[in-house]
C-alpha cells in the first residue's frame, strides 16, 4: 500500500469516526408547545379624525398559542444548542369603546390572529437530564386577520417580521421525552400591531408569553 492510499483510509477513518460522535451527541425532537399569556393589561385613548369623537383602546392580553414543529439538538459536554422550525398559531385581544358627543359610548372587541413560521434558537447549559438556556425566537408572518370588529377606525398593522427573546428550564424523562417552560419576552408592543383613526397608540404592554412544551426524541 502507498503513502496516497494510507493517508486517504486514515482521512476516511478519521471522518467516520467523526460522524459517528456527532450524531451520538445530536438528536431531533418532534416538539408541541402551549403558550399562556402574562402580559399586562393596558388602556390608552386616542381621539378621533375630526376630533369629535374619542377610543379608548385596552389590550387585554395574548391569546392561547400553539406550536407544532421538529426541533434539532446538539449536545457539547455541559452545553447545548437547540434550533428548530415550527407552524405558531397565536392572537391578541382588544377592547375599543368609541365615544362621539351627544351620543352613548359604543364598545366593541377586535382579535388579531395570526399564524408564522417560527424559528427557535436556544443554548445553553445541562446537568444530567436537566437544562437551562436563552436564545432568540424569530417569527415570519404567513397570514393575518381581523375578527369581531365593528368599529372600521380599528386597523391591524402586518409585521412580516417579529422576534421575541425566550428563557427556558427544561428536562428529559427517559433519554427520550422532553418537558421545558420558556418565559418569551416580546421585543415589540402591542401598539407596533394596530392603528385606531389611523394614529398609533400609546399601549407599551408586549404579548409576552409562557410556554410549556413537550418534545419527543426520534433519533
Amino acid at each position: 500500500m502507498n503513502t496516497n492510499s494510507k493517508i486517504l483510509l486514515i482521512l476516511v477513518f478519521l471522518t467516520t469516526t467523526f460522524l459517528q460522535q456527532s450524531l451520538a451527541q445530536s438528536g431531533l425532537r418532534i416538539n408541541y408547545s402551549q403558550s399562556f399569556d402574562v402580559a399586562q393589561e393596558q388602556t390608552s385613548m386616542t381621539t378621533g379624525r375630526d376630533f369629535t369623537e374619542a377610543f379608548n383602546t385596552t389590550f387585554l392580553g395574548s391569546t392561547s398559542t400553539q406550536s407544532f414543529g421538529i426541533q434539532y439538538t446538539h449536545d457539547f459536554g455541559h452545553l447545548y444548542f437547540d434550533g428548530g422550525a415550527e407552524y405558531r398559531s397565536t392572537g391578541m385581544d382588544f377592547m375599543i369603546s368609541e365615544f362621539q358627543l351627544e351620543s352613548p359610548a359604543l364598545e366593541s372587541k377586535a382579535s388579531i390572529n395570526s399564524t408564522f413560521l417560527s424559528v427557535p434558537l436556544m443554548a445553553g447549559v445541562q446537568k444530567g437530564n436537566f437544562n437551562l438556556g436563552v436564545g432568540p425566537r424569530f417569527n415570519i408572518l404567513l397570514d393575518q386577520s381581523v375578527e369581531n370588529i365593528a368599529d372600521a377606525d380599528f386597523q391591524a398593522v402586518e409585521r412580516n417580521w417579529q422576534t421575541n427573546f425566550q428563557f427556558s428550564v427544561g428536562y428529559e424523562f427517559f433519554n427520550r421525552i422532553h418537558l421545558s417552560a420558556n418565559y418569551e419576552r416580546s421585543l415589540h408592543q402591542a401598539r407596533d400591531h394596530f392603528s385606531v383613526a389611523g394614529k398609533e397608540t400609546q399601549i407599551k404592554s408586549s404579548p409576552n408569553l409562557l410556554t410549556v412544551g413537550i418534545g419527543v426524541r426520534i433519533f
